[in-house]
């Protein structure tokens, strides 16, 4: 988590502010990490929910970010 966070939040910076949608470089690379982290704990022996759901605690809540992450997102994690 100390390394993931910072790179996260440097990811949520860089999100484009002058823009009311999200570039899909973002969700690519948010997604590319909850895949790979997943992979790494099955890897492992520990079961790859458990590191989605560290990754998505590492996300920095509020802002734009998330609000533009969820939007984006929101249908795929539905079906």
């Amino acid at each position: 988590m100390t390394v993931i966070q910072p790179a996260i939040k440097l990811v949520a910076q860089g999100c484009s502010w002058k823009h009311d949608t999200m570039d899909e470089m973002y969700i690519c690379l948010t997604l590319v990490g909850v895949m790979v982290s997943g992979f790494v704990t099955d890897l492992i022996g520990i079961h790859s929910i458990f590191s989605a759901f560290v990754f998505g605690l590492t996300i920095p809540k509020g802002g734009d970010f998330v609000e533009r992450l969820i939007e984006r997102i929101e249908d795929f994690i539905l079906v």
